[in-house]
């Protein structure tokens, strides 16, 4: 009979056991990276969108509420139409949307003549 610490069984199982939660973290860590920047260009398009509808579609976009509920639909819904800012002169729309999950705020400004 072998001694008990010469054996070699189990070793893969520990070792695998070791080494599983750090490959998960980093799994989930670019799941998440990914599902930011998806959201960030989402909204940064949005916003880029409305403030060219304002600046040359005197139609669809005549009205600020108008320009903020294209911009919300261009986002699809991840920043509610009063959330965001339409100026004037040349059209400027602006946003902000915060990560839930990280509490991270990104604001959005876009100008067209």
């Amino acid at each position: 009979m072998r001694p008990f610490f010469d054996s070699e069984r189990g070793a893969t199982a520990l070792e695998f056991s070791l080494l599983f939660p750090a490959f998960l973290t980093v799994i989930l860590f670019i799941v998440e990276f990914g599902q930011l920047l998806w959201i960030v260009n989402t909204v940064n398009y949005a916003v880029e969108e409305a403030a060219r509808c304002g600046a040359i579609d005197v139609k669809s976009c005549a009205t600020t509420a108008q320009i903020q509920a294209l911009a919300s639909q261009r986002a699809m819904r991840l920043v509610p139409a009063s959330g965001f800012t339409v100026t004037s002169g040349p059209v400027c729309v602006s946003a902000h949307y915060t990560y839930p999950p990280l509490g991270l705020t990104f604001p959005f400004r876009s100008c067209h003549a």
